[in-house]
């Protein structure tokens, strides 16, 4: 089974997550109106440990949480 690492749409383009997403990920989990609706802010070691967990997930099933930028920009 062919796995697909990244993708593309008209307006984004979508990358499987990895340990190099650690840093952008961590500042938006840090972000106070990014998370009001999902759990609250992270500290760094749960950010640690949800990115392990995503990563394991993707271990195991194939599938899992997708990094999105803004196609052109790059932006997060």
């Amino acid at each position: 089974m062919q796995r697909i690492e990244r993708f593309t749409t008209d307006r984004l383009a979508a990358e499987r997550m990895s340990e190099e997403h650690f840093g952008e990920l961590h500042r938006m989990w840090q972000e106070p109106r990014v998370m009001a609706t999902l759990g609250g802010v992270r500290s760094e070691r749960v950010s640690r440990e949800k990115l392990g967990l995503a990563l394991d997930h993707w271990a195991r099933y194939g599938f899992g949480i997708w990094v999105l930028r803004r196609k052109g920009s790059g932006e997060f």
